[in-house]
Formats: C-alpha cells, sequence, structure tokens
C-alpha cells in the first residue's frame, strides 16, 4: 500500500538476524566511531539501509578475502552480513511469489505524490503539536521526498509508517528530559547504542524493548503522531470538549483530543464541530452565531433582533430591575423553534433565510413580548441619558447592572484633558432614574434620632426630590453651579424639619463607605489614542494623579507645566490665527480645548487648556509679554527709573504671601514692576478679548502704546494708596499699645487685612476687584479708630460676622485640597467685604445692597 517494499524488506530481514555491528570491549570507543558512518539523523532503521548499501556495494567491488578486511576494519561481523543477505534472499522470493515485490522507492514517490501533497496540505496544522523530533523542522513534502541510503532509495515517512504497522506496540512519548512513555504507561529509555540517544525526539518507534533493571528501547525512529494516527486508525480513542464558535470560518469548532491505549496522542486538535455532532454545532451556531453575534449575516429580521435585544438589556443595566427580561433561554428557545436541524453553520444559515417568502422572514423578527416577562414599564431617555453634556464636553455614559463587579453602575468616559471640567457637585446628583435611590441611601445612612424625625424615608427622599430637583438640560446631571446633593439635602433638612447637620458629615470618605458602588458615578480616563488610562469613582484622587487642578490658579499652574520644547517659544506673533476653541475626540468622547498664550517670561508659548475662563486668564499674561516685546518695554529697568521706585521697594518687603495659595514661583515679586504691569494691563486690556491673529495684535499694539505713559502714572499712583493704607494698618495693628482685651478682634483684621494685599495681589485681581481695594482698606482704618476709642460693639459685630466668614474659610481651603474653581465662592468671598464694610463702617457706605440674609441665600448656591 506504501509503496516502500523494498526499503522495509531490508530493515525486517536486519531485525531477524540481528545487529551486524561489533562492540569489542578493549575497542568500544574506536568501534562507535567507525560506526558513526552508518548512523541516520533521525533513525536507527535507515542505519540498517547505510549498512546494507554499503556492504552490497563492497561486495561487487571485492573479493571474498578484501570484504573480511573491509568489514573487520569497521567493526562489522562478516558472518552476521552474509545471514542478513541470505535472509533478505529468502524473503524477497517469498515476496515474489505471493506477487508483492516491492517497485523502487522513486517510482513509488511519483504514483503517490498527488495523495502526499494532498496529505501534506492537511496536516500542515498538526506540524505544531507533532514535532517527530523536537527540532525537525522538515516539511510533509521533505519528509516524503526520494532519499539515498548508501545508495538504497527509500521514503522516510512511508517506510516508518509501514515499521508501524507492526511494532505499532512498541511506540512512546518522551515525558521528562531522558524517559519515554509507552502505551498503558510502560515507562521506558533510550539505550546508550542508540542513535537517537542524545537527540532524544518527541515521538519514536522502537523494535525492540529490552529489560535489565530499566526498560530500554533499541534500534528507535522518530516518527509522527499523524503516522501512528493512520496505522492504528481503528484502535484511536477520541474525545471532544470545549466546542466553540469560529467567526471567520463561520462555523462551530471543537477541540479533539486522540489517545491510544492511554497514550495521548494529540492533546488538542481543532476540528470542525458538524461532522462530529449537528445537534450540538447547530447550538453552538445558535448561541454563539446568532445570539452573541458571531455570525456576520444581511439578514434584516437579525439585525432588528440584535438592535431589540440590545436595546432591551441596555433598559434593564439602566434601571437595574433584572426582573424585566427572560433569560437566554427564551432567545435560544425562539431561534430554536424557527431554524430547521440541517442548518448548522453559516453557509447553511444562508441558504436558508434566502429562501423564505416574505411572511416567512416576518416571522423570525422579534417582539418585546417575546423577551419581556412582563408588560414593558415606563422608561425615559432623559433620566438615564446616554452622554454628559458639560459646557465644554459631550462625555458617553455606560450602564452596567453586575452587582459586586468593578464596572457596576454608571461609568463616565473623560479624556485626560478634560478631567479638570468634571464637577463633583454634578456627579453626586447622579443621573435623574437613581436619585430616589441615592437620597434614600443617604437618609437612612443617617442618626437613628434623626431618622425619626423624617417619617418613612421613602416619602421623605420623594418630597426632596420633587422641590429640589435639579432643572437640568438633557444630558446635564445638574445645571453649573448648583449645590452638590447632599448640601441641597442638608439645607432641605434644616428648613423641613429643623435638623441641622454639621458641614463635615458628609465628606467624600463617609459617602464612599455608606453608599452602594453603583451610586456613585465611576469615571474612566482615556489616553491620547482613546485606550483607558484608569478607572476611579474618586475625582478627587484622579486629579491628583494626573495633576489636574481645577481652580483658577490651579489650572493656571498647571498650563505653566504643560509640555513643550524651547522651539515652541514665540517672541512675536508667529503662529497664525489663534482659535477660541477646537474639538477633540477620544472614542465616543468629545471635549472643546481652548487654545491660549502662556507667559514664559522670555516670550509665550501657543497651550491648550479645558476652561475658556483659564485660556482668557492665561492668554492676558501672554498678550500682555508679546505686547512688552513688541513695544521693547523692558519693566525692569523702567521699574528701576521710576521716581517710587524706593517707596514701592519699602512696601513689598512688608507684603506677605497669600494664606491659602502661594503665588508662581516665577512671578516677579517686585511691587514697581507689578505697578507697570498693571499699567500695560490697562493700556493694552481692552482690546486683548478680541485679538485672533497678527493684524488684530499690531493694531492693539499701537493704540496701547499711545496710552501707556498715562496708564503707568495711573497704576503706579493707585498702586501706592494701596500700599500706604496697608502699611498704616499693619503697623497700627502690630503695635504693642493695643489693649489685650481686643486681642480676638485684632487677629480678625490681621486676617482680612492678609486676604486684601498679598504678594502678586496686583497681578492676581481683576481690575474691579483692584479698584475696590482702597474702599475696603479705608472701612478697616474706621474700624480699627473705633476700636481704639474704646468700641465697645465691634466684638458683638464680629460675632455676627466671623461665622460667616468661618465657613467661607472652611469651603475655600476644601475647594483648594480638591481642585475646584467655583465663581460663586469667589462672589460670596468679596461680598463678605461688602457686609464688613455695611457692619463695621456703615458710615462709608457699600458699593451694593448686602446682608445676612443676601448672604445666606448665595451661600445655598455654593457647593460643598
Amino acid at each position: 500500500q506504501l509503496d516502500c517494499t523494498a526499503a522495509v524488506l531490508i530493515i525486517a530481514s536486519a531485525l531477524c538476524v540481528g545487529d551486524p555491528r561489533e562492540r569489542p570491549a578493549e575497542a568500544r570507543a574506536t568501534a562507535d566511531l567507525s560506526h558513526q558512518r552508518f548512523r541516520d539523523e533521525r533513525s536507527d532503521f535507515v542505519s540498517y539501509l547505510n549498512i546494507w548499501g554499503q556492504y552490497r556495494y563492497q561486495s561487487r567491488q571485492r573479493d571474498r578475502k578484501a570484504l573480511r578486511e573491509w568489514c573487520r576494519k569497521r567493526f562489522l561481523s562478516h558472518a552476521r552480513l552474509e545471514e542478513w543477505r541470505e535472509v533478505h534472499l529468502q524473503l524477497s522470493m517469498m515476496l515474489r511469489d505471493l506477487g508483492a515485490e516491492g517497485r523502487p522507492a522513486a517510482a513509488a514517490s511519483r504514483r503517490h505524490a498527488a495523495t502526499q501533497r494532498k496529505d501534506a496540505a492537511g496536516s500542515r496544522s498538526e506540524r505544531r503539536d507533532d514535532d517527530a523530533g523536537g527540532r525537525d523542522t522538515r516539511t510533509d513534502e521533505q519528509e516524503h521526498a526520494p532519499s539515498m541510503a548508501s545508495g538504497v532509495a527509500y521514503d522516510y515517512a512511508r517506510v516508518h509508517r509501514a515499521l508501524l504497522a507492526g511494532l505499532l506496540r512498541q511506540i512512546g512519548h518522551r515525558t521528562t528530559e531522558k524517559s519515554y512513555t509507552g502505551l498503558r504507561d510502560v515507562l521506558f529509555q533510550l539505550s546508550r547504542g542508540s542513535g537517537q540517544y542524545h537527540r532524544l525526539p518527541k515521538w519514536v518507534v522502537a523494535a525492540e524493548f529490552v529489560e535489565t533493571e530499566r526498560r530500554y528501547a533499541h534500534c528507535v525512529g522518530a516518527v509522527r503522531t499523524k503516522w501512528i494516527e493512520r496505522a492504528a486508525h481503528g484502535l484511536i480513542r477520541r474525545t471532544y470538549f470545549d466546542a466553540h464558535w469560529d467567526q471567520r470560518r463561520a462555523e462551530a469548532m471543537v477541540f479533539e483530543q486522540s489517545a491510544l491505549y492511554g497514550l495521548v496522542l494529540n492533546p488538542r486538535r481543532r476540528v470542525r464541530y458538524a461532522p462530529i455532532d449537528r445537534a450540538g454545532a447547530r447550538e453552538v451556531m445558535i448561541r454563539a452565531g446568532l445570539m452573541e453575534g458571531g455570525l456576520h449575516s444581511p439578514a434584516p429580521f437579525l439585525e432588528h433582533n440584535r438592535e431589540l435585544v440590545r436595546s432591551l438589556r441596555e433598559m434593564e443595566a439602566r434601571m437595574r430591575r433584572p426582573e424585566l427580561l427572560r433569560d437566554d433561554q427564551a432567545l435560544y428557545d425562539f431561534y430554536d423553534a424557527r431554524i430547521p436541524d440541517n442548518v448548522v453553520d453559516g453557509k447553511s444559515f444562508e441558504g436558508w433565510w434566502r429562501r423564505l417568502g416574505p411572511a416567512a422572514v416576518q416571522g423570525l423578527r422579534l417582539r418585546d413580548t417575546d423577551l419581556l416577562l412582563a408588560a414593558a414599564p415606563v422608561f425615559s431617555e432623559s433620566s438615564f441619558p446616554e452622554a454628559l453634556q458639560l459646557a465644554d464636553a459631550l462625555l458617553p455614559l455606560r450602564y452596567r447592572f453586575r452587582p459586586g463587579a468593578e464596572d457596576d453602575g454608571v461609568t463616565v468616559s473623560v479624556p485626560v484633558e478634560g478631567l479638570g471640567q468634571l464637577d463633583e457637585r454634578q456627579l453626586q446628583w447622579h443621573v435623574p432614574g437613581m436619585r430616589q435611590e441615592k437620597v434614600l441611601a443617604l437618609l437612612r445612612a443617617l442618626p437613628k434620632s434623626i431618622r425619626r424625625r423624617l417619617g418613612p424615608a421613602p416619602d421623605a427622599a420623594a418630597e426632596f426630590l420633587e422641590r429640589h430637583m435639579p432643572d437640568s438640560d438633557d444630558g446635564e446631571l445638574a445645571p453649573a453651579g448648583s449645590p452638590s446633593l447632599v448640601q441641597a439635602l442638608s439645607t432641605w433638612l434644616a428648613h423641613r424639619f429643623d435638623v441641622h447637620l454639621p458641614d463635615d458629615l458628609w465628606t467624600d470618605e463617609h459617602l464612599a463607605r455608606i453608599l452602594p458602588e453603583h451610586l456613585r458615578v465611576r469615571i474612566v480616563v482615556l489616553g491620547e489614542n482613546g485606550e483607558q488610562l484608569t478607572a476611579s469613582r474618586d475625582l478627587a484622587a484622579l486629579r491628583e494623579r494626573f495633576d489636574v487642578r481645577g481652580d483658577a490658579r490651579g489650572r493656571d499652574a498647571a498650563a505653566k507645566d504643560a509640555p513643550g520644547q524651547p522651539a515652541d517659544e514665540h517672541r512675536h506673533w508667529a503662529f497664525g490665527e489663534l482659535p477660541r476653541s477646537e474639538r477633540v475626540a477620544r472614542g465616543d468622547a468629545e471635549i472643546w480645548l481652548y487654545p491660549t498664550l502662556l507667559d514664559t517670561g522670555h516670550g509665550v508659548r501657543r497651550i491648550d487648556v479645558d476652561s475658556a475662563a483659564s485660556a482668557q486668564r492665561i492668554a492676558q499674561a501672554g498678550l500682555l509679554r508679546l505686547f512688552l516685546l513688541g513695544a521693547r518695554l523692558n519693566l525692569d529697568k523702567l521699574a528701576r527709573r521710576l521716581p517710587q521706585a524706593l517707596e514701592l521697594f519699602w512696601l513689598e518687603n512688608l507684603i506677605e504671601p497669600h494664606p491659602l495659595w502661594s503665588p508662581d514661583a516665577e512671578a516677579d515679586p517686585s511691587l514697581a514692576v507689578d505697578a507697570l504691569w498693571l499699567a500695560a494691563r490697562r493700556a493694552f486690556g481692552p482690546d486683548l478679548e478680541r485679538i485672533r491673529d497678527e493684524a488684530a495684535f499690531a493694531a492693539a499694539l499701537e493704540r496701547g502704546l499711545q496710552r501707556f505713559d498715562t496708564e503707568v502714572e495711573r497704576a503706579v499712583t493707585s498702586v501706592l494708596e494701596i500700599g500706604r493704607r496697608f502699611k498704616a494698618l499693619k503697623t497700627a495693628l502690630q503695635a504693642d499699645e493695643l489693649p489685650p482685651a481686643y486681642r480676638e478682634n485684632v487677629e480678625d483684621m490681621r486676617e482680612q487685612l492678609a486676604w486684601l494685599v498679598f504678594r502678586g495681589f496686583v497681578r492676581s485681581l481683576s481690575e474691579a476687584e483692584l479698584l475696590a481695594l482702597p474702599r475696603y482698606l479705608e472701612a478697616m482704618q474706621r474700624r480699627l479708630d473705633k476700636l481704639l476709642q474704646g468700641g465697645a460693639r465691634d466684638g458683638e459685630k464680629l460675632k455676627s460676622v466671623r461665622p460667616l466668614w468661618e465657613r467661607y474659610l472652611s469651603r475655600a481651603r476644601a475647594h483648594r485640597a480638591q481642585g475646584r474653581e467655583d465663581a460663586a465662592l469667589n462672589h460670596y468671598r468679596w461680598m463678605m467685604e461688602e457686609y464688613r464694610v455695611s457692619v463695621f463702617a456703615q458710615e462709608q457706605g457699600t458699593a451694593t445692597r448686602v446682608s445676612r440674609q443676601r448672604l445666606d441665600r448665595l451661600w445655598a448656591s455654593i457647593a460643598a
């Protein structure tokens, strides 16, 4: 059958007479060296062919005496070689009588070329698990190519397949470094005389086993498992496991394990499932192909069904109601009842549905009632929005109902550049559809003594949300500037039940302990290519990790650390038009960044920030730097030439850093330079917001230069007035003769003064705030004068002011630590200054109407 009779006949006759190679004890090493010429790198059986070919050739070239000498020098037994030849002759005659005389190997190769190429193509995938020698890289074509063993033609693969038919019980698989396992768990090793002893093929067939203290295999050849499987076809036991869907092939596949008498030949071969189990393959197609989307098909009903299932599961996840949908078995039963038994893969599926009529195709479309356990609930898209709409971002929301899982609940995806745009106040309100549950959880976490005063918690939660549900647009969790959920709830409890909760009751740490994970929005931070960098439910921790600060000064400071190269620095307008905003997409998330010009001290650099307000603040300094460079104005030199330079120098030495934040490390501490900077801001400032290109910049530069000298005089006068008032107050408040009884009053005034005039105040404060400073300092002087004249009511007034200021300090420190920017809180801070004027210097008058009630209402709008 394999057309290798000639070669196998030589090997079989050799096995009958025994090994002709001799290894005398006194010359064993020399004999082994001589026998190396006959060895084959893969098989000891081929060594017999090598010996046979050499001996036959020499017997034709030499006389009997010379032939014996040739055998002696090569440590071959002439007697056994002759016996071998005699046995071979007898076997050949027997085969001739039976009509089974072998053809030459080369002819056999041509006869079976087509068959072998087919076998090779069908089994290349098996080579990875089936390497006969562990290092043999021959292809199947090379295995079947005719070879010559000292003149004897043979086909290695066919010869060893033929040998396997008779030596099947003597196969083995290498399981340890030198040990082999055979059929029925028989253990053996290769004999030292074998040519494969050092090579240790992965699979071998042996001519015989010899047992001493161990079992040794003699005369072995490397084989492949597919040859063994063909030889033992009827004896192979096959088991199947891990049926799965192959999306590329559009059919079910399964892993096959083949074993022969307990010896595993192939532990994991991937084969088609349908020929083995059509019903099982059909089930895999329905579940993995149709239900899970693994089968790509243009069938219209299939796309409709998948979209319906997706929308219903999305509704189930958003509403967190697992009782809405039937389990997957209902969907399987739907397809199982309609798809014929002979449809088992993508090809048969396409052929089946395309032959159906319109009515039959329509019957394959799912309806809500096929999957819902009860009537569909009222589902509002606005209660569970698909995206979070911010002023400068549109961020996708993903819903998962996986209690205990890391991504359970609502997840918002945000690019790292837009992390500063997220507002903890909005996130705390959560999506509208989950607010009732969240408020209920907050109320139930209150002390029992408080809960008793509220009545039934569900009723209290419903009443609160009815009165305080934020009036937000689609996609907004709460309008910008809204108080946080816990602040609104605390205020409502105080008004409705006269329950006053401590400001520090609902800290972020406390909320993390009392609220289930799904009631806190999960934040996924996206990288430059839309990949997930990290995820957390703690916004403050994420901001700290990525060095993102949400307050104004923090954003400006972060901008100064933005990446860039010295080559990016410009000393004149050479960067084209400066757009107001740019859209950036990361996956499904969209944010708007704001290009601006960053002052580097020696020039400007174009950067992108996540806030229009920050962009405007940063651009103000950047544009002023360009103006100064364009006008060739050196503020340091000009400051030294000011007539008031010395007085400004002494004043700046009295000014201390801000109590809450420090000025930028690169900020110039010179009060004279700051005064000139103020002059430049006033001279060029009116046009800053309109400057977006080089032409507008050049026109503004020309107009600003005309105003600069006038503004210098005005700015120096303003700064000197503030500095002189500050010096007078600071000196008076540090005087030793101040009565000890007024210590608390004096400390309050010292603190107020430090918040009004601090290092860098000229550049940090807005124009309106700077213009108001002299009024506030004058009011402080009036208060101090009254105090020194024995103003007994100052302490009483302080008691009414101090709580309002303390709550600001507490909130300001918290916002600073969390990186928040809150315009309402800043407005409250300056309204407090007006309130101090009305309380301590009423005769001076205020710039706007202010009262305790107005401050309380303003405070209610500020986020916790």
